[in-house]
Order: C-alpha cells, then sequence, then structure tokens
C-alpha cells in the first residue's frame, strides 16, 4: 500500500495526473467506539479546556453532541465557547493528503486517516475562521497567525506525513 501511494504521488507531482479529490471519498466523523459521539464531538470533547455541557436529547443519559466548552485555537489564539463557531482541523487537510499520496488509499484508510485520534495534532478543534483561511495550504504556503505556533505547525505536519507515508514537495522539506 505504501508503495503503490508513494508512486501514485510520485505521478501526480511529475505530471499533475491522478484522480480527482473529492470530499465525499474521506468519510469523517463517524462513530468509531459506538458510544454516539462522532469524531468531531470526540476532538470538541478532548480540545476543551473546561468540562462541556451537552445538548439535551431524548435520552438524558447519554451525552452525543457538545453544546458549550472553552477552544482555544492553537494557530491563532482565539478564544471560543460555541461549538458551532469551531471547525475541527485536519493539521494536512484531506484535499493535500490525497495529492501526497492518499489518492490511491483504499475507502478503509482514507477514512482511518479522517478520524485519526491517535496523533493529538493530527485533528483540532480551531475557529471557522482560521481553517477556511489555511485552506488546503502547507507550511510551504501557510503559517499560523501566532509566530510562536509556526514550528509547532511545520513539525506536526512532518510527523503526520511520515506516519501515514505521504509525499513531501521539495518546498515543504525547506
Amino acid at each position: 500500500v505504501l508503495v503503490a501511494a508513494l508512486l501514485m504521488a510520485a505521478l501526480v507531482l511529475l505530471t499533475g495526473a491522478g484522480p480527482a479529490y473529492r470530499r465525499a471519498d474521506w468519510r469523517h466523523w463517524i462513530d468509531q467506539d459506538s458510544d454516539c459521539q462522532d469524531t468531531r464531538q470526540e476532538v470538541l470533547i478532548r480540545d476543551s479546556t473546561k468540562p462541556v455541557l451537552w445538548r439535551e436529547d431524548e435520552d438524558a443519559d447519554r451525552h452525543c453532541e457538545v453544546a458549550w466548552g472553552r477552544w482555544v485555537d492553537p494557530w491563532s489564539g482565539e478564544v471560543l465557547s460555541d461549538p458551532t463557531k469551531v471547525q475541527i482541523d485536519h493539521h494536512i487537510p484531506l484535499a493535500a493528503a490525497h495529492r501526497a499520496g492518499g489518492a490511491a488509499w483504499s475507502a478503509s484508510r482514507k477514512e482511518a486517516y479522517a478520524n485519526d485520534l491517535a496523533f493529538r495534532g493530527h485533528l483540532r478543534a480551531t475557529s471557522a475562521e482560521t481553517n477556511q483561511k489555511k485552506g488546503d495550504r502547507g507550511p510551504d504556503r501557510w503559517r499560523p497567525l501566532r509566530k510562536e505556533a509556526w514550528c509547532e505547525y511545520a513539525l506536526g505536519y512532518a510527523a503526520i506525513k511520515l506516519t501515514w507515508g505521504l509525499s513531501s514537495p521539495e518546498a515543504e522539506r525547506l
């Protein structure tokens, strides 16, 4: 699988060819442990600096959706309390992973990547504004607003690429 991903990445980098990126191919926000909290909710819970409050639902014993918390965007420093203003940032965006070799992955591997909670820096609660400004750009084309986060961003990017066997263009390695 790793060899196929690297060959696909080389083909894309050299020729620009390869399958088109479709976000729908990267199934995300799944409930991995069947506790009614999908990956988005798990990140909101994990990254909140205060205990979260829950939305009321039909079964008072189940806590499925976060209604309130306190999140500090690691890239901008903005403090948020409304989860509707929070987006979950894929440190290496799905489109960037696609271009770096993920296009060759199976559907199950794409799903695993899109929902990976094993490395804390892979998925993070950020402001919607920060996540949208970042888009699908890497450290060669985007830097966090907080200068003190530049190294953390670049090192995390490199670590995730290594962990998942994704290729890096020369500009990212400088």
